[in-house]
């Protein structure tokens, strides 16, 4: 009988252990919107530099620089030289191991949720880097 109740209770611890799922550190929270206040900064200060500092390698190859972003973020043809950037606003923040996916708004300030930008993020070196960003429709990565 002390047999049987020793043999179940090792397979419970056994399938116990193997159950538990990893899951991210809550320290990566505060790292990417830290990391998303940064450039927010930069392009409101139109800083070229502090911009490609907070870019992967990966997204500059791509030929995705501080210009392309600002180019996107100020260039609307209907209010061209007339928006003020605010804000990276309504920040919905995914993340995994090694990956993030940040959802906002670009704002003025009206505050307006009508221009949509998707920030990617890897996680190089232990610094939470942008590695694309792109407009549309706010959707939650099945890769992450």
């Amino acid at each position: 009988m002390k047999r049987i109740i020793l043999v179940t209770l090792i397979l419970l611890l056994a399938s116990w252990s193997g159950c538990k799922e990893k899951t991210p550190s809550r320290d990566y929270i505060p790292e990417i919107k830290n990391q998303l206040f940064k450039l927010q900064q930069a392009v409101k200060q139109k800083n070229r530099a502090a911009i490609d500092s907070l870019l992967s390698v990966e997204m500059l190859d791509e030929k995705l620089t501080s210009d392309s972003l600002l180019q996107f973020v100020y260039n609307i043809p209907e209010r061209y030289d007339a928006f003020e950037f605010e804000q990276f606003g309504g920040a919905n923040i995914i993340y995994s191991f090694d990956i993030a996916q940040i959802d906002c708004f670009i704002m003025d300030s009206t505050h307006l949720k009508d221009r949509p930008i998707v920030f990617k993020l890897i996680l190089d070196d232990k610094v939470w880097l942008f590695r694309e960003f792109k407009e549309g429709v706010i959707e939650t990565s099945d890769s992450i």
